[in-house]
């Protein structure tokens, strides 16, 4: 790895916020290349083909200087899959066309602007299986096809292990103090005082990828007379009251078998619903529950309050499989017309 593709590699990635940054090697069978497709018909006569503007208040310079690499290709390998809509993979940086949507506009535009400001191409290699297969190949192979890598964090966390990363600290041209970047992202993620990866608010996934609880104002109200806190579930939260044992206690309850069929199904009212057991995940940062800490070397070890784990670990099964209200929207287990709903088809999460 040369001085020039460190320092380009990490320009990029910069402007396109990965989830992760690596110099790697070279593609294998398994690797599809995917192009901007220049040739496909698409109207765009009521397309606004320039880049959104961006508000003064939200600008800051990038303090970088003008670069120029007259033309030369930087390839960048990803994980993904074809089928899952999902995936973050493509929307990060991979657009093919302009849809008049604010998001994909703004991330098509933002690949010219840095084509053009640094004199580039940009190509995207998806590797859809084996990725990590690919990564110890081309490492072993000393292959240094690849710019940079962008992939899950749980996968780049391997790598970084591997010592298959560069630490982001020593690349030019990057200011990871710069308001774009997740400053606690890479407080946390830092091995011994070196950073391999991390990720910023440009990056889409890691606003769509955030939990959230919503609520159908309709059904709240009409429960309301039996669980009064649910007329006015603001008020709730701002008193401070809002907690994982309220939430259970409002919705918990809440169930009509509306179809008559004496069967819990997607058809029925629920207090509570989720689409999946993913979003339990969310409930550690909710429970305040650290599982490590750091150690006077900058590693990690095990570090976990277990009276509390064991409580939230209480809370949490008692909901997901003893609550009467709560139901499961994928259900991997249950019968086909059941499994791969989404969520939106369960009466209490249809909300207005």
């Amino acid at each position: 790895m040369n001085k020039i593709t460190k320092s380009l590699c990490m320009f990029l990635a910069l402007l396109f916020v990965f989830s992760c940054v690596a110099c790697a090697g070279g593609a294998s069978d398994s690797a599809q290349t995917t192009e901007k497709n220049d040739t496909t018909a698409v109207d765009t006569t009521d397309v606004d083909t320039t880049a959104p503007a961006i508000p003064d208040i939200y600008y800051e310079p990038d303090d970088l200087p003008d670069l120029d690499f007259n033309g030369r290709t930087v390839r960048i390998i990803s994980g993904g899959s074809e089928n899952n809509k999902f995936s973050y993979f493509e929307t990060t940086f991979t657009i093919e066309d302009l849809t008049g949507n604010f998001l994909n506009d703004s991330i098509y535009n933002r690949e010219l602007y840095v084509e053009d400001r640094l004199g580039v191409e940009i190509e995207n290699i998806k590797v859809i299986k084996g990725l990590d297969k690919e990564i110890e190949t081309l490492f072993a192979s000393d292959d240094d096809t690849y710019d940079a890598i962008i992939a899950a964090n749980p996968f780049v966390s391997n790598l970084a292990i591997e010592n298959y990363l560069i630490d982001l600290y020593t690349v030019d041209h990057i200011d990871l103090e710069k308001p774009w970047w997740s400053q606690d992202f890479n407080e946390k993620s830092e091995l011994f005082d070196n950073l391999y990866m991390t990720t910023g608010s440009l990056f889409p996934s890691l606003i769509r990828s955030t939990f959230a609880v919503y609520y159908n104002k309709t059904l709240a109200a009409n429960y309301s007379s039996s669980y009064p806190d649910l007329a006015d579930i603001y008020s709730v939260v701002d008193s401070g009251n809002w907690t994982f044992d309220k939430f259970v206690e409002i919705g918990g309850d809440i169930y009509e078998d509306t179809n008559g069929n004496s069967r819990r199904d997607l058809e029925d009212v629920f207090g509570i619903a989720y689409d999946a057991y993913s979003p339990m995940n969310a409930l550690w940062s909710g429970f305040d529950i650290s599982i490590f800490s750091r150690t006077d070397d900058g590693w990690f070890e095990f570090d976990v309050n277990t009276d509390k784990l064991y409580t939230a670990f209480d809370k949490m099964y008692r909901m997901l499989f003893e609550t009467v209200g709560s139901i499961k929207a994928f259900m991997g287990n249950a019968p086909d017309e059941i499994y791969g709903c989404d969520i939106s088809d369960v009466p209490f999460a249809n909300g207005t």
